[in-house]
């Protein structure tokens, strides 16, 4: 049996972790960095004019002169630190993936923005990066299993001042029930997100309990077989309320996106703020 059939026949377990974070895979890196880049591309990063919107959103939560640092978390190239620089803000940007912090060194350099980007797992985020409020968007959040995401708010209360906020996206428990189970292949000659050689990929999205979805991505070339697990937990309001309040939060206020939207209970996404007890 190929490696390939093998891995196709197999089911993950819940938040089971393939052998490479695909934001640090080498295959991988470079065409996710390209997508991030894209204006036109959805699957990296959102729409230039949603992420102004989301700055000025931000910013009018947390104006700058009671929120004066920011700690965007998962920063990718800059997209949205820069925006929040130039506002007048004091950044620090964190991502796991060294060619996307590289990236937005040099951007920040090019434009004449003072902003510090350190390569970190957000999860196990430092005391260093004290801030008065941290983001976290595109619904990194629910990407990640339930312990990480308890250790990921703890350490956010940690960093914040007292009374700090904390922003952060999350697809919506509707985006989990309008969700389909599918297995597709495609075949791409010229390579593609995955790797840049010619590969096959399979794509087999399954439902898990407790509102998880899985994509999975089982990617062989003519040389190698790899699989890439990216798991979304969906909530609703008072779930993700739960979670906040076993790490020191209250929710201070719900919105339908990171951009400020109406609330929808029947919308794909969920936004909070959060602020810290000072307790």
């Amino acid at each position: 049996m190929s490696a390939l059939l093998r891995e196709c026949l197999r089911t993950p377990t819940l938040y089971e972790e393939t052998a490479q974070l695909f934001w640090c895979d080498p295959d991988v890196s470079p065409q996710l960095l390209a997508a991030h880049l894209d204006a036109d591309n959805p699957m990296a990063s959102r729409p230039p004019h949603f992420i102004e919107a989301s700055a000025d959103w931000i910013a009018s939560v947390a104006p700058m002169g009671r929120y004066p640092r920011i700690c965007d978390l998962g920063c990718g190239p800059g997209l949205y630190a820069e925006r929040m620089a130039r506002r007048g803000y004091r950044v620090t940007g964190v991502d796991i993936s060294p060619m996307a912090i590289e990236y937005a060194r040099a951007s920040a350099a090019r434009n004449g923005l003072a902003i510090d980007y350190a390569v970190c797992d957000y999860v196990d985020l430092r005391a260093e990066h004290s801030a008065d409020m941290a983001i976290l968007a595109y619904c990194d959040y629910g990407a990640l299993p339930e312990k990480s995401r308890g250790k990921l708010m703890r350490n956010v209360k940690g960093l914040l001042r007292p009374g700090g906020i904390f922003v952060l996206d999350v697809f919506s428990a509707r985006h989990y029930e309008n969700a389909r189970e599918l297995r597709s292949w495609d075949v791409a000659s010229s390579g593609g997100l995955w790797t840049a050689e010619p590969h096959v990929c399979l794509h087999e999205r399954k439902k898990y309990r407790n509102h998880v979805l899985l994509d999975r991505y089982i990617v062989q070339t003519s040389s190698r077989v790899k699989a890439y697990n990216i798991w979304t937990t969906c909530f609703g309001p008072e779930s993700l309320a739960r979670e906040a309040a076993n790490a020191g939060f209250t929710v201070i206020d719900i919105t339908g996106s990171i951009a400020g939207d109406a609330f929808d209970p029947a919308g794909d996404t969920i936004c909070v703020v959060l602020r810290g007890n000072e307790q």
